[in-house]
């Protein structure tokens, strides 16, 4: 075998690898339909997560009343660029999410406290609550997706 083939073969390896793992459903089927009886029978579903292998928080899914305060909040402002928004929207969609934070309960908060709370945490670790949350997010409308389709 020369060093070209064995290039080569490795390279095809590498082309099928990916390919394989997109075939793997993300979640399992069982826990998604899990999550969704959650959300239906409960009203509500929370999940703790751990951010970099680290800092653990927990999260809630918004209800409608929630989504319907970040709209009327984004709608009462005057933004004149459409990253602000965005910007906007992720952050108050962590506020009202995040439950809990690094052992800390917020549950029970009022809006306005997790605002301040949230808004004095570091830029970056803003990013990475905010990515986590999009996973959850994700997570909750694969398990509204499976939960609809067996219902």
């Amino acid at each position: 075998m020369t060093d070209k083939t064995s290039a080569k073969a490795v390279k095809e390896e590498i082309k099928t690898e990916p390919a394989a793992d997109a075939n793997k459903p993300q979640y399992d089927k069982a826990e998604l339909l899990a999550i969704f009886d959650e959300m239906i029978f409960q009203g509500e579903y929370q999940e703790e997560v751990t951010i970099k292998g680290k800092l653990k928080v927990t999260f809630r899914a918004r209800s409608a009343n929630d989504i319907t305060a970040i709209s009327r909040e984004l709608d009462g402002s005057k933004f004149e660029l459409m990253a602000t928004i965005t910007e906007q929207r992720a952050f108050l969609n962590l506020i009202y999410s995040m439950i809990a934070y690094a052992g800390k309960n917020y549950e029970k908060v009022e809006i306005k406290e997790r605002r301040e709370m949230i808004g004095k945490l570091p830029a970056v670790v803003i990013g990475a609550l905010s990515e986590a949350l999009v996973k959850f997010d994700q997570k909750m409308d694969a398990a509204c997706r499976e939960g609809e389709a067996n219902f």
